[in-house]
């Protein structure tokens, strides 16, 4: 099985079709992530729309990334209930740039989806051990919400927010819209 049938494979999967969720941005704009969210990569992986690079030659800590410019998205065979987390991760960011060509969702709004959706992904899989990551460990709170109640809690979520924005990876460009051609 190639990478590109394995990500699209996994994306249909009755697990990552499980997730779903929103939440209204602080700007007002609805994130919406539900089965057509996965669906929409793995069409697209299909008619070769997004491309998948292998990412051997990444650093370990990075299992997956998308690339908005280039619609590819990078990652190593999928291993585990963790990598596929990280493919959720990264698929959120893919569909957000298909749907919208990322230009109305801020760079922070598409990481709080993206961690959440991840972090659905994990509980609903028995893996709820964010680890000590703050931000991982708030996404993993936001989830539980998620996951027992059905919505995501406006407070925790402004934390997940507040978080990522602060982040070293994110703070320079939080409040940015991705530069992508959708």
């Amino acid at each position: 099985m190639t990478i590109a049938t394995e990500a699209a494979s996994i994306l249909r999967s009755a697990p990552v079709r499980r997730i779903h969720f929103r939440f209204n941005t602080p700007t007002g704009q609805l994130i919406e992530v539900n089965a057509s969210t996965f669906e929409r990569v793995a069409a697209a992986i299909d008619t070769g729309r997004v491309q998948i690079a292998d990412a051997t030659g990444f650093p370990r800590q990075i299992a997956a990334a998308y690339g908005p410019h280039r619609n590819t998205l990078v990652l190593r065979h999928v291993r585990g209930r963790r990598g596929t987390g990280h493919l959720v991760h990264e698929n959120v960011h893919a569909s957000l740039d298909l749907s919208t060509g990322g230009r109305t969702i801020t760079r922070a709004d598409g990481e709080c989806a993206a961690y959440v959706a991840e972090h659905v992904y994990l509980r609903h899989a028995g893996l709820s051990m964010p680890g000590a990551i703050p931000i991982h460990v708030q996404a993993d709170l936001v989830a539980y919400g998620v996951v027992r109640n059905g919505a995501v809690s406006a407070e925790p979520l402004a934390h997940l927010r507040a978080l990522i924005c602060r982040h070293p990876v994110y703070a320079a460009h939080a409040s940015s819209t991705p530069t992508s051609d959708g």
